[in-house]
């Protein structure tokens, strides 16, 4: 068993035995991982209570060789996100982003690209607010990190006329900045139908909880402001 030092933060966590829990991560440097957290739910325990969806910690991790589920040591939270888990469209979205990453990564696989664009995701949720367009940016920055790039190669009819743009924005725009791209409904159709259809062709299968995440962003949206894929506006919404 070695000891490692990371920092994380929560992806699931669920009831283990009698009184433990198992906490998934998503590290820096150990990729996903599964940790054990013996007697956690227990009445002495300092932990109860503590460890919870999309907390961010440094932690210690005992690694067991040639086991996918692991040890923790020390948690020293460094962020609670706690705003995020009183918003359902925001929990709707993270939700598919891990449905993403689990269906498509290997656990104990360091992939740093992937932990920093969903620590960016999880900051605009909080500052800016769920949109469909959090939805297609992390579709887009996450497929990027396991380098594939929909835009060259999906095959659909008008992609590049339409969706091109507003792919390249999704994909370039710093999280900071993404509230300022404007599209219209075209755009937006093309880009969803065409990373739909991608997602099914390259994994087998479109995620679950993608469909959820994009009604609960566009019901937080007000359903006005910005246009819904199947609309039939034209025009340019400060929305995608």
């Amino acid at each position: 068993m070695s000891t490692v030092a990371d920092h994380g933060i929560i992806l699931r966590v669920r009831p283990y035995r009698e009184t433990s829990v198992m906490v998934h991560w998503l590290t820096a440097e150990s990729g996903r991982i599964a940790t054990a957290v013996r007697g956690a739910r227990g009445p002495k325990s300092r932990l109860q209570g503590r460890l919870d969806l999309f907390l961010q910690a440094d932690l210690i991790l005992r690694i067991r060789e040639g086991s996918e589920v692991h040890s923790l040591g020390e948690v020293q939270v460094t962020d609670h996100h706690v705003a995020l888990r009183r918003d359902f469209a925001s929990l709707a979205i993270l939700a598919h982003a891990v449905e993403t990453l689990e269906q498509v990564t290997e656990p104990g696989t360091p992939q740093p690209e992937v932990f920093e664009q969903f620590l960016g995701l999880v900051h605009h949720l909080e500052v800016s607010g769920p949109r469909p367009r959090a939805v297609y940016a992390w579709e887009l920055r996450f497929l990027a990190t396991q380098g594939l790039d929909p835009g060259e190669l999906l095959v659909g009819p008008g992609f590049r006329q339409t969706g091109g743009t507003l792919h390249a924005a999704l994909l370039e725009t710093g999280w900071e900045e993404l509230g300022a791209i404007t599209a219209g409904s075209a755009e937006i159709r093309a880009l969803d139908r065409g990373l739909a259809s991608f997602w099914t062709r390259q994994f087998g299968r479109l995620p679950k909880s993608r469909k959820p995440a994009l009604e609960a962003a566009r019901a937080a949206a007000g359903g006005v402001v910005e246009p819904h894929p199947d609309s039939g506006s034209d025009g340019k919404s400060p929305d995608a």
